[in-house]
């Protein structure tokens, strides 16, 4: 039987993005208590999530997994990088 990693990589990327926009929406102005551990679950969740998704893309390609989603990973994560990339330097130039 073979395995599918393309399957995992791009169903744990989704969750990576996912767990870092509910960190981020749900941050309120002055973090306490419940709250920010709640935001630091789901910020290290969302690390550890794009972490092993990337790690998954690799042996689908090894295997030579037929199919787009072993590109999703890298793509999805790729592309909310340059989100918050983009930003960030709209923010910094904002101050300017």
């Amino acid at each position: 039987m073979r395995r599918t990693y393309s399957l995992w990589s791009a169903g744990l990327g989704a969750s990576a993005v996912l767990l870092i926009v509910l960190s981020y929406g749900t941050a309120p102005a002055d973090p306490q208590g419940f709250h920010k551990m709640m935001i630091q679950i789901f910020f290290f969740g969302a690390l550890t999530s794009a972490v092993a998704s990337l790690a998954l893309s690799f042996p689908a390609w090894k295997n030579k997994e037929r199919g787009f989603l072993k590109w999703t990973a890298p793509l999805i994560l790729s592309g909310s990088l340059l989100v918050f990339l983009t930003l960030f330097v709209l923010m910094v130039i904002s101050f300017l």
